[in-house]
């Protein structure tokens, strides 16, 4: 077990709306972790949960004394991320979802990255957890966040996951954290925060690092193993795309991303459809494989051309 530290340097933010009963499990994950306490602190963030949410955050950190609780009045994941850092006593920000569980070394690799690395920021992945159970034609890919990098460094291409990321705060207070136009609000679906800001980060020199072995566990709900989920979050995804890389695009974008969808499905459809004959692919992998890349190609087309019309009006 590492020793304790003078004092914390990692405050580990959870936000959370109206998920009472996984943030339990969330928070004790965090509390069950190889270093000492004394290394760490966790700040819960209510963003004006409606269900137990708060009372039940209240009495876990009742009995645990390196745990807060905070309450973020304005509505938005980019706000009460916002919140957990001006709240913290640390020099570094970690970011967890409420419906994820940490493994028992999450602390003690995070602290080992900031030990051996000269990192501005960094990210891990995610792997699923099935609380409730899958389907059968529910691939583990579906819910995991590996990128193509095997080694601890620099990022060498992509953007870290919002559901394992990791700041300076320093980095945070330079550039006013998250954008509060991106992202979840209350029930209303969104994206695009954490890539926005990274982009910011990238375009500023800072060193954006990963490590495939920061690892954590998030919960794959009943309602993410619909095929109906993964188009509209496709949908979704792309249609923040252009406001969240910081780009304005043009009629080439337009041409490019034509000859992209084009290439999408030459690419997925005749091997999916093949795929169809087998007994472990099934017409929902289809659906996703080769229909969710252009609904989310549609989603980048209708988001650029809002894009250029906003800039069109101004």
């Amino acid at each position: 077990m590492r020793s304790p530290r003078n004092h914390p340097v990692l405050s580990i933010i959870v936000c959370t709306y109206n998920r009472a009963a996984i943030l339990l499990e969330c928070m004790e994950s965090l509390a069950c972790q190889s270093v000492d306490s004394d290394n760490y602190e966790v700040l819960i963030i209510d963003n004006n949960s409606t269900d137990e949410t708060r009372a039940s955050a209240a009495q876990f950190i009742s009995k645990n004394k390196n745990f807060m609780l905070f309450s973020e009045p304005l509505q938005g994941l980019s706000h009460a991320r916002n919140r957990g850092w001006r709240e913290s006593r640390t020099e570094w920000i970690a970011y967890v979802d409420d419906d994820a569980k940490a493994p028992r070394n999450f602390v003690e690799q995070i602290l080992s990255v900031i030990d051996r690395h000269g990192f501005d920021c960094f990210g891990g992945r995610y792997v699923p957890w099935y609380k409730y159970g899958k389907p059968p034609w529910y691939k583990d890919e579906y819910g995991s966040s590996a990128l193509n990098q095997t080694r601890a460094g620099i990022l060498e291409k992509g953007y870290l996951s919002g559901g394992v990321m990791v700041f300076k705060k320093s980095v945070l207070v330079q550039f006013g954290g998250f954008p509060h136009f991106l992202g979840m609000k209350g029930d209303v679906i969104s994206y695009g925060e954490e890539t926005y800001l990274q982009a910011q980060l990238r375009g500023s020199g800072c060193r954006i690092g990963y490590d495939p072995d920061l690892v954590i566990e998030h919960l794959v709900p009943a309602y993410k193993m619909r095929v109906g989920w993964f188009l509209f979050s496709s949908f979704s995804r792309g249609k923040v795309s252009w406001i969240s890389v910081g780009k304005h695009p043009t009629l080439n974008n337009f041409y490019g991303l034509f000859k992209i969808m084009f290439y999408d499905a030459a690419r997925t459809l005749a091997p999916c459809t093949t795929k169809l004959l087998r007994d472990d692919y099934y017409w929902e992998n289809w659906v996703i494989e080769v229909v969710g890349p252009q609904v989310k190609n549609i989603g980048i087309l209708i988001g650029g051309m809002n894009t250029m019309l906003c800039k069109s009006k101004h």
